[in-house]
C-alpha cells in the first residue's frame, strides 16, 4: 500500500462485507475467542481499537466537520466512498448492520519497508453470534459479484477475494483465528498475524503495553495505541530525504502511548498516557522528577506565527542535564554538544555554566513568515524565558565579545540597536554558528548568524535583525498570538501546564512545513488549502497528571475561511473603540500620527508604525472633533477637544496645558467648534450647553464678553458651524425647529422666514454655485431638501424622494462637474442626485448603514465616498460613478481616515477600527 494512504479507522468499514464472507466460509464449531492483541503482530506502529462502532460512525464519519474537510484530499476521497457504500449496506440490511455494529473492531498499521505501509483489520465476533447469523446476513446481499481463491498457511485457509459492489472495488486477503476475522490487502501481513498467534511472546507479554491497555478508557468510542519506538520512523517516510534522518532520531521518544478518542461535530480530542521503555534511554525521561510549567509565550509571539513548539520544566538545570545524558546515549545526536565544547575550549567561554542558570521555565521555537516577504520560506524565532532578561543578555553579550576578540575583532562590531518608538532595544550578533542548536538540540537550530535582543525577562534570538524587529513591533502593537481567536480556542481545550506544547495554524502552515514534507503532499495541501483552512487550530501537549506523563492532541474546526486583513500593520488597544481614528501631525517630524479614544474613554497617541506612544485615562467621552492648534505660537501643536463637562487642551505627550481643562458653566449638548476667523491663531471656541446658551471662549479658556446671542428656544444638538463669503462671516446654530444665522458678535445676520423640522443626524452645508443664490442646505425629517437663502432668509424646498427620519444627508461635488450633489443614505441604500434632481447612481448595501458617509477628495477629478457597515464589519469606498473601488470592501467597523502616515507616495494609509480591539492600517493606492 502506498505510504500516502496512512489513514486511521477508515478501512474498518470497507472490510465489513468481507468479514461476513469469510465467516460464511470458515469451519463451524470453534467458539473460542482469542484476545486480538495476541494476534496483531507486535511490530504494529499504530493500533486502533473501536469499542462502539455505531457511535464512532455517527460522531466521526457522519457528523464531524474535520473529517468532512479532510475527505476532499485525494488520500481520503476513496476512503469516504468506501465508508458511504458500506454504511449504506449496513443501514439497508439489518442483519449486516447488527453484526457490524455489535462487533469489536481493530485496525493496525504496519511498516512494510521502502516507505510503504499496510493495514491489518481485525473484527472479533461477539459470543452468541455464529455462522447462522452470518449466513442470514449474507443472503441479503447475494447479488454481489465475488471471486474467491484459496491458499494455506500453517494449516489455516487464507482467502483472496475480489468483489465489486455498487461501483466499489474491494480486493483483500482474509482468514480466521479463533473467532477473529483478519483482513488485509497484504498477504504477508495476514500470514504474520497467523504466525504471531502461535508464538509465546506477543503484545500482551509486554509489561508497558499491558499497563496501557489497563489505562485505556473503556467507555470511549475508540482507543489508539501508538508504538513510540516505530512511529517517528513512519512519520519520517512522509518527509523529504533531508529531514527523514532527523525525524528518525526521535525513535526513542518512549515505549507506548494510548490515546482515547473524543469526537464532536467541531473537534477531535485525543488524550492518554505515555510509558517509557524500562531501562531505556527515552526522550520523555528528560522530564522525570520535574514539574511542567505554564506556557505564556503566546502573549509574546507575533500573531503571524504559523507554528511553535515550547519545551520547559520547573527545574531547567535538571532538564538540561537529563537532555545532555539523552543526547550522549544517542549515536550521532551528541554532535552539537561536542561543537559547543569546542567553542568553550577555543574561546575560553563556558556557555552552559554562564547562560543556563539564568534560564527559567521554557524555551520556544516559533516558525512563520515574520518579515512578510513574498515567496519567502518560513523563518525561525526562538524565545527563552530567563530569571533576568537583562542579566542573561549581558552574559551573552560578554561571551560574544570574548569570541570576537579572539577572532581579532571587537564587541562594537557586533552591537546595534532597534528603535521601536518610544523605546530602543539592544541587539548583539553572536559570532558563532547555531548557538541555540548546540545548547538545545537540532530542533532549535538557527541557520546562519544569530542575533539576540531582550524584552523584559525574555531573550529573543533569530537569524536577522528584521525578525527581531517584527517580534518587538508586534509586541508593542499587542499584535500577538494570544489575540488570535483560533489559538484561544485551541488553548482552552488543554491543560494549563506543559512539558511540551506544539501549535500549528493550518492557514499558514503549508509554507512552514514545505521544506520538511515530501513534495506530493505539499502539492495536495496547497490544492485543497481552502478546505484545510477551515481546520484552524491543531496541536499537541505533553504534561503530567498524578505523576504520570499524559498527552493531549486537539484539532478544532472553525468552518469559516476568513482571509487575513491586507494591512500594513495592526495594533491592539485594551478594549473596544467606536471613535473615528483621526490623523494628527507630529510637529517634530511633520509625519502623521493617530489619535483616538476607546470605549472606556482612554485616549491614545499612536505613531506611524502602529506603536502606542502613550495612553491617558479620561473621565468622559470626547463629543467633538479633535482640533490641533498652535497654542503658544511656537510651531508646536496641541490637541483641543471637549466632553460633556469640560474643554481640554493637551500637548503631544498627553499632558494638560494650563489653564485647561476648563469646566463648562453648564453641561454641553454637543461638541465644541473651533473658529479661526482670519487665520491668525486668534481662536474662538464655541460650545452649546443644556441651559440653551452658547458660550464663546478664547484660546486661554476665558469666556468672551460682547457675545450677544441670547440663547436658543430648544436644545441644540449639532455643533455650531462657520461659513465665510467674501468679507462676511456666518455662524450657524440650529435647534429642533429654528436656524440662527449670526455674525461674530452673536447678532442676527440673516432673519430666517419660517421653521424647519430639522433631520436629527444632519448639519448645514454652503451652496455658492453660480447658478443659484447662495444658501445653506440641509434636510428635514422627511428628507425634503431645504435651501435657506443668505439674502432674505427665505426657505426653498427640493424633493428627490421619500426618506425616513433616520437618513443621512451630505452636499458635495461627487461627480467632479463643479456642482455640488445631494447625497442620501437611508437604511441600506446610498443615493446621489444632481441639483436638477437627476440621479447619478445608487448603491445597495447588504445591511442598514448606521454611520454618516465620509467624503474624500483625492484630486480634482478623483472623489470617493466612504461607507461603514457596522453590522458586517466592512468598509466601502465608492467611486464617483457608483462603482466599488478595487480591493473593497475591507474589514473594518468604525469611521475611517485616509491620508499619509509617512512621506506622501503612491499609496494612502487608511486607518480604521477592526476586530478584537485592533486598529488597522491599510495601504490604498
Amino acid at each position: 500500500m502506498s505510504k500516502r494512504r496512512i489513514i486511521l479507522f477508515a478501512s474498518v468499514l470497507v472490510v465489513a462485507l468481507m468479514v461476513l464472507i469469510v465467516v460464511f466460509l470458515i469451519r463451524q464449531g470453534n467458539n473460542t475467542l482469542a484476545n486480538p492483541f495476541r494476534i496483531i503482530p507486535s511490530d504494529a506502529v499504530v493500533i486502533v481499537q473501536v469499542n462502539n462502532f455505531h457511535s464512532l460512525e455517527e460522531k466521526l464519519f457522519s457528523k464531524n466537520e474535520i473529517y468532512k474537510s479532510l475527505s476532499e484530499l485525494l488520500t481520503f476521497r476513496q476512503v469516504l466512498n468506501d465508508i458511504t457504500a458500506i454504511d449504506s449496506l449496513a443501514k439497508k440490511h439489518s442483519e449486516l448492520g447488527e453484526l457490524l455494529f455489535d462487533s469489536h473492531a481493530y485496525l493496525s498499521l504496519h511498516s512494510m519497508g521502502d516507505g510503504n505501509t499496510s493495514f491489518l483489520f481485525l473484527i472479533q465476533l461477539k459470543q452468541g453470534k455464529d455462522l447462522k447469523d452470518a449466513v442470514k446476513a449474507l443472503k441479503q446481499i447475494t447479488s454481489d459479484d465475488i471471486e474467491k481463491t484459496e491458499s494455506k498457511y500453517e494449516g489455516r485457509a487464507i482467502y483472496h477475494f475480489s468483489a465489486i459492489k455498487s461501483g466499489l472495488s474491494i480486493r483483500y486477503y482474509l482468514t480466521e483465528v479463533e473467532g477473529n476475522i483478519l483482513v488485509s490487502r497484504t498477504k504477508s501481513l495476514v500470514e504474520a498475524s497467523v504466525k504471531q498467534y502461535s508464538e509465546q511472546e506477543s503484545l500482551l507479554t509486554n509489561p508497558q503495553f499491558k499497563r496501557l491497555v489497563a489505562a485505556a478508557g473503556k467507555t470511549k468510542d475508540a482507543n489508539i495505541y501508538v508504538n513510540l519506538r516505530r512511529f517517528p520512523e513512519l512519520v519520517g517516510t512522509q518527509a523529504n530525504e533531508t529531514y527523514q534522518a532527523e525525524l528518525k532520531n526521535y525513535k526513542v521518544f518512549g515505549a507506548w502511548m494510548v490515546l482515547d478518542l473524543n469526537a464532536e461535530a467541531d473537534q477531535v480530542l485525543l488524550n492518554g498516557v505515555l510509558f517509557p521503555e524500562p531501562g531505556g534511554n527515552n526522550f520523555i525521561d528528560i522530564f522525570k522528577d520535574n514539574r511542567p510549567v505554564s506556557v505564556g509565550v503566546d502573549s509574546l509571539l507575533p500573531a503571524s506565527t504559523a507554528a511553535f513548539l515550547a519545551v520547559g520544566a520547573e527545574n531547567l538545570k535538571l532538564l538540561n542535564e537529563r537532555y545532555a545524558a539523552y543526547l550522549k546515549a544517542q549515536k550521532g545526536s551528541e554532535s552539537n554538544r561536542n561543537k559547543l565544547a569546542e567553542i568553550e575550549k577555543d574561546f575560553q567561554v563556558n556557555i552552559i555554566e554562564s547562560l543556563l542558570p539564568l534560564v527559567e521555565g521554557e524555551i520556544t521555537l516559533a516558525r512563520g513568515n515574520f518579515t512578510e516577504q513574498e515567496n519567502k520560506d518560513a523563518e525561525s524565532l526562538i524565545l527563552i524565558r530567563c530569571k533576568s532578561g537583562e542579566h542573561a543578555f549581558h552574559e551573552l553579550r560578554a561571551m560574544a565579545g570574548k569570541i570576537q576578540e579572539k577572532k581579532g575583532g571587537s564587541l562594537s562590531q557586533l552591537q546595534s540597536e532597534l528603535f521601536i518608538a518610544p523605546d530602543s532595544y539592544p541587539v548583539v550578533r553572536i559570532p558563532t554558528e547555531n548557538l541555540t542548536g548546540q545548547l538545545f538540540g537540532d530542533f532549535f537550530t538557527i541557520q546562519g548568524n544569530t542575533y539576540v535582543t531582550v524584552w523584559r525577562n525574555y531573550l529573543a534570538l533569530a537569524a536577522s535583525r528584521d525578525i527581531l524587529k517584527t517580534f518587538l513591533v508586534n509586541k508593542a502593537r499587542k499584535k500577538t498570538l494570544s489575540t488570535n481567536e483560533a489559538f484561544g480556542s485551541f488553548k482552552s481545550g488543554l491543560s494549563n501546564q506543559s512539558y511540551m506544547l506544539f501549535y500549528g495554524d493550518l492557514t499558514k502552515s503549508a509554507g512552514v512545513f514545505k521544506k520538511y514534507l515530501e513534495g506530493s503532499l505539499i502539492s495536495e495541501w496547497e490544492e485543497h488549502a481552502e478546505d484545510l483552512q477551515k481546520i484552524q487550530p491543531a496541536g499537541f501537549q505533553i504534561t503530567q497528571v498524578g505523576g504520570m506523563v499524559y498527552s493531549n492532541i486537539l484539532v478544532r474546526y472553525s468552518g469559516v475561511v476568513e482571509g487575513k486583513p491586507r494591512t500594513v500593520w495592526e495594533s491592539q488597544l485594551e478594549t473596544t473603540f467606536s471613535f473615528k481614528p483621526q490623523l494628527v501631525q507630529n510637529h517634530y517630524t511633520h509625519e502623521n500620527e493617530i489619535f483616538l479614544q476607546d470605549d472606556n474613554n482612554s485616549i491614545y497617541l499612536i505613531n506611524s508604525a502602529g506603536i502606542i506612544l502613550w495612553k491617558q485615562n479620561m473621565p468622559e467621552a470626547i463629543n467633538s472633533k479633535l482640533e490641533q492648534i498652535d497654542y503658544f505660537g511656537n510651531g508646536k501643536l496641541q490637541y483641543l477637544f471637549s466632553t460633556t463637562s469640560k474643554i481640554y487642551l493637551i500637548d503631544r505627550n498627553g499632558n494638560n496645558v494650563e489653564p485647561f481643562p476648563v469646566t463648562l458653566r453648564s453641561q454641553s449638548t454637543t461638541g465644541m467648534s473651533l473658529f479661526d476667523y482670519d487665520g491668525d491663531h486668534e481662536y474662538r471656541i464655541i460650545i452649546p450647553c443644556r441651559n440653551n446658551q452658547v458660550y464663546v471662549y478664547d484660546k486661554g479658556g476665558n469666556i468672551l464678553s460682547g457675545w450677544s446671542f441670547k440663547g436658543s428656544e430648544n436644545k441644540i444638538s449639532q455643533s455650531p458651524q462657520h461659513f465665510r463669503i467674501g468679507d462676511k462671516d456666518y455662524i450657524v446654530i440650529r435647534d429642533k425647529y429654528r436656524v440662527y444665522i449670526l455674525n461674530r458678535k452673536g447678532e442676527e445676520r440673516v432673519s430666517v422666514k419660517g421653521l424647519i423640522h430639522h433631520s436629527v443626524k444632519n448639519t448645514y452645508h454652503l451652496n455658492t454655485s453660480p447658478s443659484n443664490q447662495s444658501s445653506l442646505v440641509t434636510t428635514d425629517t422627511s428628507g425634503q431638501i431645504m435651501h435657506v437663502t443668505l439674502e432674505g432668509g427665505k426657505i426653498k424646498t427640493v424633493s428627490v424622494g421619500e426618506f425616513s427620519p433616520e437618513h443621512y444627508f451630505d452636499f458635495r461635488d461627487v461627480d467632479a462637474d463643479g456642482q455640488k450633489d445631494y447625497i442620501f443614505i437611508d437604511r441600506n441604500l446610498l443615493s446621489v442626485y444632481r441639483q436638477d434632481k437627476s440621479r447619478i447612481f445608487e448603491y445597495e448595501f447588504p445591511n442598514e448603514i448606521r454611520q454618516e458617509p465620509i467624503f474624500f477628495e483625492f484630486s480634482r477629478h478623483d472623489r470617493k465616498l466612504g461607507i461603514v457597515d457596522t453590522i458586517a464589519r466592512k468598509i466601502y469606498l465608492i467611486n464617483k460613478d457608483g462603482s466599488l473601488y478595487r480591493g473593497f470592501p475591507l474589514e473594518g467597523s468604525t469611521l475611517f481616515s485616509i491620508g499619509f502616515l509617512n512621506t506622501p507616495g503612491s499609496h494612502f494609509n487608511l486607518i480604521v477600527g477592526g476586530r478584537n480591539n485592533f486598529l488597522y492600517n491599510y495601504s490604498v493606492q
